[in-house]
């Protein structure tokens, strides 16, 4: 990996992890009374899974690869970020209901994200022609 891509990739994953970061502290400041929402453990994990995200988006825009194989590895790379760095810490995938509801919101976060980026992609590219 070149200097270049290396810088890209760090960068992408500090934007990410700043967005969440400063998520996760809103919603610390406005749904908390006495009690710590997220854990510090979980708020330390966002990092690398900033990092897996990131990786997942410079892959999805390279253009070596076939779309569908684009698609699909940036799915699996960030589903894999998403559960091993947020999901399996809170310990939430070991009671059998909540882990299902979880996994289906995620499931429809997602979906609902790249089906908003590719309008907004296929708009942009509508209005340049």
């Amino acid at each position: 990996m070149n200097r270049t891509v290396f810088s890209a990739f760090w960068n992408y994953g500090c934007r990410i992890f700043t967005a969440a970061a400063l998520t996760l502290c809103l919603i610390q400041v406005l749904f908390a009374t006495d009690e710590m929402v997220i854990e510090p453990l979980c708020f330390a994990l966002l990092f690398p899974c900033a990092l897996c995200i990131s990786a997942a988006g410079m892959l999805f825009r390279s253009e070596r690869i076939s779309a569908g194989m684009r698609l699909l590895s940036h799915f699996a790379i960030v589903t894999f970020g998403v559960y091993l760095f947020v999901f399996w810490p809170t310990g939430v995938l070991a009671s059998g209901r909540s882990a299902l509801v979880l996994t289906c919101v995620y499931l429809l976060l997602y979906a609902a994200i790249m089906i908003i980026w590719a309008a907004i992609r296929n708009a942009m590219r509508r209005s340049r022609a």
